[in-house]
């Protein structure tokens, strides 16, 4: 179900856990580093330090909240409050709901309901 891969980029060694399409699960979920999600979940994704970075995958399915640095989504976030620095929502994927961020990209083909507000740092976030 969950695998942690080390990987030396450089003189630096990140580490980045995986959870598979055949995960689900609901709660609290903290990780830091590289966190790539594939699953189903209901919940908080909460990423520690300033290197928490999570990728929703493509077959992902996700309701909560997430709060960590960099935010890539390529799946499914129904109901979701994101607050990040930077969010990424590729083409194909669907986001509904609420998300605070400094910066924010959204490739043709992917879809977004629901509100942006700018600027992290002015709301106190701290990662």
């Amino acid at each position: 179900m969950s695998e942690q891969v080390a990987s030396i980029i450089g003189a630096q060694t990140q580490t980045v856990s995986y959870l598979s399409r055949d995960t689900s699960g609901a709660g609290l979920l903290s990780f830091s580093g590289v966190f790539q999600f594939n699953g189903t979940w209901v919940g908080d994704f909460e990423g520690k330090g300033g290197d928490a970075n999570l990728t929703f995958m493509p077959d992902s399915k996700f309701s909560g909240t997430v709060k960590c640095q960099e935010v890539l989504v390529y799946g499914t976030l129904s109901d979701v409050s994101i607050e990040a620095v930077s969010v990424k929502i590729y083409s194909g994927a669907f986001v509904s709901g609420r998300i605070l961020c400094e910066k924010i990209q959204l490739e043709d083909g992917a879809k977004f309901k629901g509100r942006m507000m700018p600027s992290v740092d002015k709301l106190g976030v701290e990662f």
